[in-house]
C-alpha cells in the first residue's frame, strides 16, 4: 500500500522534472513602449492631455540672422533647436520637427528636418516681401518674421537752397524707422559730404548742411543702411555770413549808435523824449495825466495836513522828469537785432503835483498845483529794450518789424508804507504812458531804416553784394549772400 502511494506521486511529478532537465521552458514576453510618443500619465488632472500641462511644453529657440534689416538677395541663416521635455523617468517626446514658411519664395525651405536641432541657408526674396516661418512640434509652435527692405523714396527737399548751417527736411517714404547705418549724402565740389542728423523717422529727417560743402549747384540723397539709394535731389549751398554781437557792435559804432541818448525832459502840461546820437532826431511826448482822489486815500488828511479843516489834496497828476540814459548796449539775441537803453538812478525820475480843496467845498478853490502835497516817483533800473526782425528787400537787410518795451522799477517815495498801495495805481499809470510813448516813437520806419542801413554797410565792407535769405538762428542771424 505504501509502495503503491509512492509510485503514484512519482508518476505525478516526473513531467516537470523532464521540462526542467531537458526541453527548455518558454520565457513570458516583456511588454514594450510603442513606437511614437509616449502618452504618459495625465496625473491628478482628470481627462488632461501631456500637452495640456505646462511642464509638457518643449524649449524651442528658433532664429534668423541677420536679425535686423534684410536686403534682397541677402544670405538668411535660420536656425532651431528644440529640448523636449521629460515627463517620467526614461521617457521623453520624441516628435519630429515641422518647418513652414508662409512665403513661396523659398520652397527649399526643409519642412521635416532630421534631428530636433539644425539650420538652413536661404537667400531673401524681393524687395518689400514678407514671411512667417513657423517650427511646430507636439505641444509647442515657434514663429519668426522676415521683412526683406524696400529702397527709400526721397520726394521733396525743404528748403532747395541753404548755406552750411541751414537745416533741410528730407520728406518721403522707406526711409526706416531707425537710422542706424543710414545716412543723408550732400555731393558739391565733386565729393559727398555726410550730413549731420537731427531727427530721423520714417517719412521725415532733417538733416544739417555740412560746413565743409563747396557753394553752388549740389545734390543731396538718403542711403539705407549704406545699401540702397533714394534718387538724388537738387539742392543750392550758397555763401554765408553770421551777424553775430560783435558784427552788431561794431556796425552800432559805425552809425554812431553806441552814443544814443534818450532824455526826458519837462514841459508846461507833459514830458517829451529826445532820441539822439546816430538815428535821426526823433521826439515824443508823455502826455500829463491826473485824475480825483479816490475817496479811500482821504487819510492823506491825516498825513499831511496838521489839523482838519484845512485844505487837502483833491487832485493828483504825475509828470516824467529828467529820465536820462546812461548805458546802450547792442547785441544779436534770439535772431534778432537788440538795443537795449539803460536810464540812470537818481532823484525821482516821476514828479507827482497836487491840487487842494477844503474838504467841505466842491470846488478847488487854489488853482496851483503843488509838489509838496504828492508824492514823488522813482524809476529805478529803467531800460528800454528795442528788438528788431531781420528780412531781405531788393537784396540789401531790413527790419520789417520790431518790438520795444519799457520796463522800470517804480517806487512811490515820501509816505509810509501802509499808504504806498493806495498810490499804487497812480504810478502803474505813469509807468504804461512811459512806455506807450518809447512804442509810438521807436517803432517807426525812419528807425528800423538807421539800423539796417548801418549793419548793411559793414556787410558792404565784407564784400556782400546782394543778400539772398536771412535766417534767425539763436545768437546769430545767418546771411546767404552773392
Amino acid at each position: 500500500m505504501k509502495t503503491r502511494s509512492i509510485l503514484a506521486l512519482l508518476l505525478i511529478l516526473a513531467p516537470a522534472t523532464l521540462g526542467a532537465q531537458g526541453t527548455p521552458k518558454k520565457p513570458r514576453p516583456v511588454p514594450t513602449v510603442p513606437t511614437g510618443p509616449p502618452m504618459p500619465n495625465p496625473g491628478a488632472g482628470q481627462g488632461a492631455t501631456p500637452c495640456d500641462l505646462i511642464a509638457a511644453q518643449p524649449s524651442i529657440t528658433l532664429t534668423l540672422e541677420p536679425a535686423g534689416l534684410v536686403f534682397p538677395g541677402d544670405q538668411v541663416t535660420l536656425r532651431w533647436q528644440v529640448r523636449h521635455r521629460v515627463f517620467q523617468p526614461n521617457q521623453t517626446w520624441t516628435a519630429h520637427v515641422n518647418l513652414q514658411s508662409s512665403a513661396p519664395t523659398n520652397p527649399a525651405l526643409p519642412r521635416n528636418p532630421v534631428g530636433n536641432t539644425g539650420s538652413h541657408v536661404f537667400s531673401a526674396g524681393a524687395a518689400g516681401s514678407r514671411q512667417t516661418i513657423t517650427l511646430s512640434t507636439l505641444c509647442g509652435t515657434e514663429s519668426v518674421r522676415q521683412h526683406v527692405e524696400t529702397a527709400p523714396v526721397l520726394r521733396s527737399i525743404t528748403p532747395s537752397r541753404g548755406t552750411p548751417g541751414t537745416v533741410v527736411f528730407l520728406n518721403g517714404e522707406a526711409f526706416g524707422d531707425r537710422q542706424g547705418e543710414s545716412r543723408v549724402l550732400l555731393a558739391s565740389g565733386g565729393s559727398d559730404r555726410t550730413m549731420t542728423i537731427r531727427r530721423w523717422s520714417a517719412g521725415v529727417v532733417e538733416a544739417i548742411v555740412p560746413e565743409q560743402a563747396a557753394t553752388g549747384d549740389a545734390t543731396i540723397r538718403l542711403s539705407k543702411a549704406r545699401r540702397l539709394d533714394s534718387a538724388r535731389r537738387d539742392f543750392q549751398v550758397g555763401r554765408r555770413i553770421v551777424i553775430d554781437t560783435a558784427m552788431a557792435r561794431l556796425a552800432a559804432d559805425d552809425a554812431g549808435l553806441s552814443a544814443i541818448q534818450v532824455v526826458v525832459t519837462d514841459g508846461a502840461n507833459a514830458s517829451h523824449v529826445t532820441l539822439g546820437g546816430g538815428l535821426p532826431a526823433l521826439s515824443f511826448t508823455v502826455e500829463g495825466f491826473q485824475r480825483d482822489v479816490p475817496d479811500a486815500a482821504n487819510i492823506l488828511e491825516v498825513v499831511l495836513v496838521p489839523a482838519p479843516g484845512l485844505p487837502i489834496p483833491k487832485k493828483v497828476r504825475f509828470r516824467a522828469h529828467d529820465i536820462r540814459s546812461n548805458s546802450v548796449d547792442v547785441s544779436v539775441a534770439g535772431g534778432q537785432l537788440v538795443l537795449a537803453v539803460g536810464f540812470e538812478e537818481q532823484g525821482a525820475e516821476v514828479v507827482g503835483e497836487a491840487r487842494t480843496c477844503f474838504w467841505a467845498v466842491a470846488a478847488c478853490v487854489d488853482p496851483a498845483w503843488r509838489d509838496e502835497h504828492c508824492p514823488d516817483i522813482q524809476a529805478s533800473q529803467a531800460r528800454v529794450t528795442f528788438r528788431l526782425t531781420p528780412g531781405v528787400s531788393g537784396g540789401s537787410l531790413t527790419f520789417p518789424s520790431a518790438t520795444d518795451d519799457f520796463q522800470a522799477d517804480f517806487q512811490i517815495r515820501g509816505v509810509a508804507g501802509w499808504l504806498a498801495p493806495l498810490l499804487g495805481d497812480w504810478s502803474g499809470q505813469a509807468k504804461r504812458r512811459i512806455r506807450d510813448a518809447v512804442h509810438e516813437t521807436l517803432d517807426t520806419a525812419a528807425v528800423r531804416n538807421a539800423l539796417a542801413g548801418a549793419v548793411m554797410d559793414r556787410l558792404r565792407g565784407l564784400g556782400v553784394e546782394r543778400i539772398v535769405s536771412v535766417t534767425p538762428n539763436g545768437n546769430q542771424i545767418t546771411v546767404e549772400y552773392e
